[in-house]
């Protein structure tokens, strides 16, 4: 594996797979989670656990990913006072600027745009590591080369599916099914499987 390689989450990208009335496909998160060092804190653990424990235990959730229990909460508190971290984001960009630091950051998971928008705002150098769950799945086969185009594609179509039946993947709504189709075109123009 080279040099960059931990990959920080917030709560959403997990519960996407985990929960039912989403992806609900925990068994291709447990097989994306050995293929990078994977990241998340107590705060992330505890939000995605509130719902889906059973899935978490049945996939060995704990075991896949690296518990960051230090991390630069200094960083931020010039920028958000003296707020404990409640919220998930704050806690993964903590998460992830350390290793930033560490030269050690391969991506930073993040779809909500309000938590998106402040971290641009107030760490331009976390920018280039900055991706939307669906652009990170692409990316991990068109770039990464460590899923298939036919586990992208699964995946893809089971969001489509997903927001169908009313379900919000990746925090997506109806509005969001073009940006996936669009996804979807991207991954079968591209080269092999």
């Amino acid at each position: 594996m080279s040099r960059r390689e931990s990959v920080v989450g917030d709560s959403s990208f997990y519960i996407a797979f985990l929960a039912e009335n989403e992806i609900n496909d925990g068994m291709f998160l447990a097989n994306l989670l050995r293929k990078y060092n994977f990241l998340m804190g107590r705060v992330v653990y505890d939000e995605i656990s509130r719902k889906n424990q059973a899935e978490i235990e049945r996939i060995g959730l704990s075991e896949l990913v690296e518990f960051a229990d230090e991390y630069d909460y200094a960083a931020l508190l010039s920028i958000i006072g003296d707020k404990v971290f409640e919220k998930g984001e704050y806690e993964s960009v903590a998460i992830a600027y350390t290793k930033y630091i560490e030269g050690s950051l391969h991506s930073l998971i993040m779809d909500d745009r309000k938590a998106r928008k402040w971290v641009e705002q107030n760490f331009s150098e976390l920018k280039k590591f900055l991706r939307y769950s669906l652009r990170f799945l692409v990316n991990a086969y068109k770039v990464d080369k460590r899923l298939t185009k036919d586990e992208v594609l699964h995946v893809l179509f089971s969001v489509i599916d997903s927001i169908e039946r009313g379900g919000r993947p990746f925090n997506l709504s109806k509005t969001g099914i073009t940006l996936v189709e669009q996804l979807i075109e991207e991954v079968e123009r591209s080269g092999e499987n």
